[in-house]
């Protein structure tokens, strides 16, 4: 399947997206991007980005302290982790 889009158009969209993961403070909301771009198979795009933002959350929480979670943010965190090679206990 060919792709129609300018070039520009693509970068443009690429950089908007990359900011967005840049500046997202709300570590919910984050996560839930991170876990978008692999659903849709992009997130290869923006592989730097997710890394240091997933490092970022795993050395904030010690890759371990989920109390104030709820279960759906802590299953993403493990999967999300677990696929980036983050060492996360079962």
């Amino acid at each position: 399947m060919v792709c129609n889009f300018p070039i520009t158009r693509i970068e443009e969209l690429k950089e908007k997206v990359r900011r967005k993961l840049m500046a997202t403070d709300n570590e919910l909301e984050l996560i839930k991007s991170i876990d978008s771009l692999h659903r849709f198979d992009i997130a290869y795009h923006f592989a730097h980005e997710i890394e240091a933002k997933l490092i970022s959350i795993y050395h904030k929480f010690g890759g371990s302290d989920t109390s104030d979670h709820n279960l759906h943010t802590v299953a993403l965190q493990f999967r999300l982790f677990r696929q980036q090679g983050f060492y996360v206990s079962p």
